[in-house]
Formats: C-alpha cells, structure tokens, sequence
C-alpha cells in the first residue's frame, strides 16, 4: 500500500498521520532510538510508557513538540544516553525537566537557532547537574554560566559564529573552568585563537585529538605554542599550519600520526615546498604516517 499524503487536505493529512503514529506507539515495546522532529504528540498517545521506557537516544525539535508531551516524555524515558537537541532557541523549562530525569546522559548535542538564541542559563545549570555523567558535548551556543562544569568531558565540540558579547562571555566562563580528562576537541567558528589557547592549557595534556576550522587566524601563534606545550600525546591535528610552525610541533609532540596543512600554505612556491620537505624529513616523529591538505 503506498499512502500520498499529497492528496489530503492539511486536516486530514494530519488526522492519518497520528493514526498511523498512535498504531505504532501501541504496537512497538521497548525502542532503543527516536527522531523526534514533528507535532505529533506521540509520549501522550496510549502505549507510550511502554514504547518509550528504554530509550537510549533521543533527537528532539524543541519548536516542534507540544510542551505537554515534552514534559510527559520526561517521566518515561530516564535512561538516555545521548540526547541531540535541534533548533534549541530559548531556556526551556521542559528541556530542563527531561535533562534533569535523566540518570546516565553521556553524549548530549545542542544546536541552536543562530536568529534566535537567547540567555541558556537554565539550561547551562540543568547541563551541570548531569557533569558526573556527560562525557561528551557537542554545543553552537556558547553559554556565559560558570555553573556548567566540564570536568569529566572527555570529547568537546564548539561550533558557530558569535558575537563580541558572546564571545566575552566565553572568555569569563574560560578564566573559571578546567577540562582534566579532555581527549578530543573539535572547534568551528569565530572563537579566537587566544581563548582557544587558554581551553587547552586548561587541560591535564590528554589531548589526542584537535581539529580547527574557520577559527580566527590572527595571532595563531599562541594556539601553536598552547598545543606544543599542552598537548604532548596528540595523535591527530587539524588545523592551518605552515613550515615555521611545523618545527615547535613535531618536535614537541612525538605521538603525531596525522596532521593537515591548509591550502594557504601548500599552494606556495616550489622552495617552500621543498622547505616543507625537508622539516617533515628532520622532524617528523616516526608515528606519523598521514598527511593531508
């Protein structure tokens, strides 16, 4: 049977929809994962205690979902493990609730409306209240909160362009937090190279893996030498380097297995070509087997 939604009018569209959704919460028993993206009310329909109860990972709009069963599908499922949340533009309290219900999140994503993001408090403190138990974070908000700890994160990802004030913001947050048990991060955006320089000298030196894109390039420096010094068992790099920052690297960090060169650089002319050659020859740790433009 192939059902053409197309050729309803929107009401009735609408009614077949949740039929369709009401037959499978009460025929489904125990689902492991859920793209929650439309209107459909799906915690409140009959079975859904049932259908809900183990779910390990949740992928939720916020805009989309009824604020009733937002609420109703934090007292069924406490036992996510991952929680991605879409289009998040504003602190809601029913957010906050199924945050709260939760007893082992370890894998949260936040992706915010960039029109439309507002103050994240709530949603930063009910972020900290889970910290025994997040290991990794994926945020494209930056939250000003200095209650959000990050010291059990082991994975990191900030993606987004910012304004001055959020970025000060972040600043503050940095000067308050530490990041012990960090192992990978993952930057995309307008966060300046210093502040990214203050993260990682805030961490215990067990960076493995770093990857930065479309970061601030003035004063890259400063990122370089955080890396050298902090960064001592990085196995993976990512970022805009060139020859004369190529040296401080590989000498310092002798687990390297794979770095990337920007473009900028690799498209020079031919001696500094060959000076490429020649540090990758005299300082190359021997872990290092993969090179990428």
């Amino acid at each position: 049977m192939v059902l053409d939604f197309n050729n309803y009018d929107s009401k009735k569209k609408n009614l077949l929809e949740q039929e369709i959704y009401k037959l499978f919460v009460s025929q489904c028993n125990n689902v492991k994962e859920l793209n929650w993206t439309n209107s459909q009310p799906l915690s409140l329909f009959p079975g859904a205690s049932t259908c809900f109860s183990q779910l390990h990972s949740l992928f939720i709009d916020p805009n989309s979902v009824n604020s009733n069963a937002f609420y109703q599908i934090s007292k069924i499922c406490r036992h996510l493990n991952t929680l991605i949340i879409y289009n998040c533009s504003q602190d809601l309290p029913e957010l906050v609730s199924l945050i709260d219900s939760q007893r082992n999140l370890k894998n949260v994503k936040i992706y915010s409306d960039n029109d439309l993001r507002r103050n994240y408090k709530k949603l930063s403190e009910a972020l900290a209240r889970k910290s025994n138990t997040i290991k990794h974070l994926h945020l494209n908000l930056l939250t000003e909160s200095p209650s959000l700890s990050l010291d059990n994160l082991t994975v990191l990802s900030i993606s987004g362009w910012y304004t001055d004030d959020e970025i000060r913001g972040f600043q503050h947050y940095l000067s308050v937090l530490k990041f012990p048990d960090l192992q990978s991060l993952y930057v995309t955006g307008s966060i300046y190279t210093y502040d990214l320089a203050t993260l990682i000298r805030k961490t215990n030196g067990n960076i493995s893996r770093a990857f930065f894109n479309g970061i601030n390039k003035e004063d890259i420096v400063i990122l370089i030498h955080a890396i050298a010094n902090n960064c001592r068992k990085i196995e993976i790099l990512h970022m805009n380097l060139n020859p004369r920052h190529l040296i401080l690297l590989l000498s310092n960090c002798k687990n390297l297995v794979e770095i990337n060169l920007s473009h900028d650089y690799t498209d020079d002319d031919s001696s500094s070509g060959d000076d490429l050659l020649n540090i990758l020859a005299d300082y190359s740790p021997k872990s290092l087997t993969n090179i990428t433009t």
